[in-house]
């Protein structure tokens, strides 16, 4: 499956990105953090009319860690309190399987998997 119009498509195998990544360059968390720099808690839910507060994440949590595939389930928005101009897509959440459990990460924090391939003669 590809992307369309830089968003990514139910289905779709995408990678967890969490070095460097685990805050904005705006200084806003998009998760909970570990004490490892590969990791980032993510959470069932974002709250998209509060983000960024001091309480925006709810729900079970999943520990992910630097290079992790999870499948794309759904696009769920942006929060509201962030531009919907095309620069901020950072913050676009989606909906992803991760270890059979269904949670939301921030657009910043995942990239496609590119598929190598092998060319014989």
């Amino acid at each position: 499956m590809r992307c369309s119009i830089g968003k990514f498509t139910p289905g779709q195998i995408v990678r967890i990105k969490t070095r460097g990544l685990r805050y904005t360059s705006d200084g806003f968390s998009t998760g909970s953090c570990t004490d490892s720099a590969d990791d980032l808690v993510l959470f069932e839910m974002i709250d998209l009319t509060t983000f960024p507060s001091f309480n925006d994440f709810f729900g079970d949590t999943t520990i992910v860690s630097h290079g992790a595939l999870v499948t794309i389930i759904s696009y769920v928005g942006r929060p509201r309190q962030i531009s919907k101009d095309t620069p901020w897509f950072k913050y676009d959440i989606y909906e992803v399987l991760v270890d059979n459990q269904v949670r939301q990460v921030f657009k910043q924090n995942i990239e496609p998997v590119v598929e190598e391939r092998i060319f014989k003669d």
